[in-house]
């Protein structure tokens, strides 16, 4: 799952000008979008023997601003799941990708993710080489698309970059994002769901 929105207002950059303006999204917003749309692309279903749902959510990017609570459009799927996508109701994990294309982005296992999910993943992005861009350790829970189905009991874990300076302001841009990082992420995803 991802978000495919932009953040409403930079209010992180320290240019007090651009604080009102939107965000160009290029790394938040844009590289999760990216990575699951060549994942659709890609990935050989029958190979994994289960259905696999993508998941793009709108009126996420937005906690925090007036007038805006976080997550909202991940909050309405999973109060509808049951009758809306009936073949999604009930997913046995989900992972949120956000932030996943910054050069040299490093992804860090969420003190909130499920263990099982978690060990999995990082597993294989280090069976792929890409231990240096996966390390074990944990960082505080970066709150994501992934945080409604987590309230909801579902297994969860974000291969989100929670390090990137250039989130919430107008310098996130394309000129910040790498093949290279957005392919980690993408062959960690296809290569453990078809496994």
């Amino acid at each position: 799952a991802t978000p495919y929105d932009t953040r409403l207002a930079a209010d992180a950059d320290p240019d007090a000008d651009n604080q009102q303006r939107a965000t160009p999204g290029a790394n938040s917003g844009a590289s999760g979008v990216a990575v699951l749309l060549e994942l659709a692309r890609t990935l050989d279903v029958e190979q994994t023997g289960h259905t696999i749902c993508l998941g793009f959510f709108d009126a996420e990017q937005n906690g925090g601003l007036p007038g805006w609570d976080a997550h909202l459009g991940s909050q309405i799927f999973v109060r509808s799941l049951p009758v809306s996508v009936p073949r999604c109701a009930s997913p046995r994990f989900v992972v949120g990708v956000e932030q996943a294309g910054a050069t040299d982005q490093r992804f860090y296992q969420g003190e909130d993710g499920d263990p099982t999910l978690q060990e999995a993943l990082w597993q294989t992005a280090a069976n792929l080489d890409y231990a240096d861009w996966f390390p074990r350790q944990s960082r505080p829970a970066a709150e994501g698309v992934q945080t409604a189905f987590a309230a909801d009991g579902m297994a969860t874990t974000a291969l989100v970059g929670v390090d990137y300076p250039a989130a919430n302001t107008m310098q996130d841009t394309l000129d910040k994002l790498n093949a290279d990082t957005l392919q980690r992420v993408g062959m960690t995803l296809e290569t453990w769901l078809e496994t």
